[in-house]
């Protein structure tokens, strides 16, 4: 049995790209309308949900980016360079979907653009009964780029969740572990 590679937040698919490479199982999410076609005809090995992952199944609002090519795109409005005017998107709960597979994960990436630890939240509460089906965790921390007291409170609760602390600086850090 392959090794299985989450990516949460595959925008273009270089992750997932490379995982596929590598020989990993790759399970893709990626709410973003304009990339998910070109994961689902280049990266056709990937299992590809065109949805948000988040904390629960159901519909968000989706704040596109002002920057010209749409990235960075999040489902808080707060983050900078948000449009005004949201769509709607399908969300999944994944920390149930992680759970579901029922196979050990070894590595998941998640570069959610905010959406990281509302996510992390959803995983630490399917996988505490068994945190060791659990490998490498990667996260993009968007730190500084939302403005919301809302979030912050969800980022270091999350934290705590994951026995661990950022510095501000820290864009990419690994996670190891459940508390």
């Amino acid at each position: 049995m392959n090794k299985v590679f989450i990516d949460i937040g595959a925008f273009d698919g270089q992750e997932t790209y490379w995982a596929l490479q590598h020989g990993y199982d790759v399970y893709a999410y990626e709410p973003n309308l304009s990339y998910a076609p070109f994961l689902m005809q280049y990266m056709s090995a990937a299992h590809v949900t065109l949805a948000a992952a988040w904390d629960c199944d159901g519909w968000a609002p989706f704040y596109d980016s002002r920057d010209v090519f749409n990235i960075g795109a999040s489902l808080y409005q707060e983050k900078e360079h948000a449009q005004s005017e949201p769509r709607i998107v399908r969300t999944v709960n994944i920390g149930r979907d992680l759970n579901q597979l029922g196979r050990p994960i070894d590595i998941i990436k998640i570069n959610a653009e905010g959406a990281e630890w509302r996510i992390l939240s959803s995983i630490a509460a399917h996988f505490r009964d068994h945190p060791h089906r659990l490998g490498r965790i990667f996260v993009e921390d968007h730190i500084g780029k939302i403005k919301s007291v809302t979030w912050e409170q969800e980022r270091e609760a999350a934290l705590s969740l994951w026995g661990t602390k950022l510095e501000p600086w820290l864009e990419m850090v690994t996670l190891e572990g459940l508390r």
